[in-house]
């Protein structure tokens, strides 16, 4: 699906949650990550990698409404640790690079 997208320049944003699914993804060829509210720190050399986006939609973290949901406190260090290494950071939700 992701090779048809790109193939007619359609870019593609994946709804994520857990690191396997995140990972996948990522080695697939999306362009962004929407919500991947259980991101990992390791997986953020392979976002840098590939030129992927994460919208971390960061009510998501407030609220807790998503599965998987974390505490501030917890994404708030991977985050910083990704603007740090210079991964590709969007604000919003949903909406794609």
């Amino acid at each position: 699906m992701v090779e048809t997208a790109h193939r007619l320049s359609v870019k593609v944003a994946a709804h994520c949650v857990n690191p396997h699914t995140i990972k996948m993804l990522v080695e697939n060829g999306v362009d962004t990550l929407e919500h991947g509210t259980e991101m990992a720190e390791e997986l953020l050399p392979l976002l840098l990698e590939k030129g992927v986006a994460w919208t971390p939609t960061f009510a998501a973290y407030y609220s807790n409404q998503y599965p998987g949901s974390r505490k501030w406190d917890a994404v708030g260090k991977v985050y910083a640790k990704a603007v740090e290494m210079g991964v590709l950071v969007a604000t919003g939700g949903d909406t794609g690079k």
